[in-house]
């Protein structure tokens, strides 16, 4: 939030949704009575988080991110912009929005990001450009392997799930692992009816599918789902994903954990019963571990994880023995 101008569209627009907006959506219900108590709290201490005078909220959601996803025993994988104000482009010579810019970088992100990877969280690239040129792809993957070094398997997630029919071909160029961009930003599901991670058939990266996210389900301009209504959502893709054996990943994204949005009960929610549902809460990495063959066996011709054999799910700790 420091990042954010101190006089400027962004932290104008920030602020009326803190004061009016959550006033709106607590009187209809979409939103606690205490979170909206919060969001007057944000409000009140935003031209001193400006300032630098008190901690900076969307920094400290990372840390409450971590706290919630260790009392259920789950790691995730966290997506880093490398580059501050870079909006990208939609495709080539074609600029996009100023608002796809972030205020931060990777390498103001440098500790953070080595203190996620020493406690086993999964870090990757939120890419800006990749999906334009292999050149782009692989300056922004050099700026994450500065932090983390060799060795490291990195993934990529674009930005505002931007792509072309050349993303895996640059990702793959670049030294990407796999890329998880493919699925909606307006709506929740198996895309192609993709179970689990699968391998492009042309260039051999791994892809992750993406299911659900927060945006998709509760954002006024997209589903625009009550936090009831999108839990009925996600209760019946679990349901199907019970059914398929498949894997299911979630985007949550860490400004949704604290106001304005006050989305963070419904991920815990959603751990909760995948708790109860005996599943296992891991990184994109240790879910292409589970459905890459075994060496010597063949590989299953099928993209559920239900037909073929499963290596075992690792524990948080069976993690401190990776990377």
């Amino acid at each position: 939030m420091r990042g954010l101008p101190l006089l400027g569209r962004r932290q104008l627009s920030l602020l009326k949704t803190l004061l009016v907006t959550n006033y709106v959506r607590w009187r209809r219900g979409r939103i606690a009575g205490r979170d909206y108590l919060w969001s007057l709290w944000v409000a009140f201490l935003f031209p001193l988080t400006l300032l630098g005078l008190v901690p900076d909220p969307y920094e400290q959601s990372i840390r409450l991110v971590t706290r919630i996803e260790d009392q259920f025993g789950a790691r995730s994988t966290f997506f880093f912009i490398p580059f501050a104000r870079r909006a990208g482009h939609v495709s080539e010579n074609r600029p996009t929005s100023d608002n796809r810019a972030s205020h931060y970088g990777l390498a103001e992100c440098t500790g953070l990001i080595r203190w996620l990877v020493g406690k086993h969280w999964e870090v990757g690239v939120h890419g800006i450009d990749s999906h334009v040129d292999a050149a782009a792809a692989c300056s922004e993957l050099a700026e994450l392997r500065r932090i983390v070094g060799p060795g490291y398997r990195i993934g990529n997630r674009m930005h505002w799930l931007y792509s072309s029919p050349d993303l895996y071909q640059n990702l793959k160029r670049a030294g990407y692992y796999y890329d998880a961009t493919l699925g909606w930003n307006d709506r929740v599901g198996f895309p192609d009816s993709h179970y689990e991670p699968f391998q492009d058939p042309e260039t051999g990266l791994w892809v992750v599918p993406l299911n659900i996210q927060d945006v998709a389900l509760l954002r006024e301009d997209h589903m625009n789902l009550s936090l009831e209504d999108a839990w009925q959502k996600v209760v019946k893709l679990l349901e199907k994903a019970r059914e398929h054996h498949a894997v299911v990943t979630l985007l949550w994204h860490n400004d949704s954990f604290l106001p304005p949005m006050c989305w963070g009960g419904l991920y815990r929610r959603i751990l909760e019963r995948a708790q109860t549902d005996g599943a296992s809460m891991i990184r994109a990495v240790d879910a292409l571990d589970l459905c890459r063959p075994e060496p010597g066996r063949r590989a299953a011709q099928t993209n559920t994880l239900g037909h073929h054999a499963r290596r075992p799910f690792p524990t948080v700790k069976e993690l401190a023995t990776k990377h």
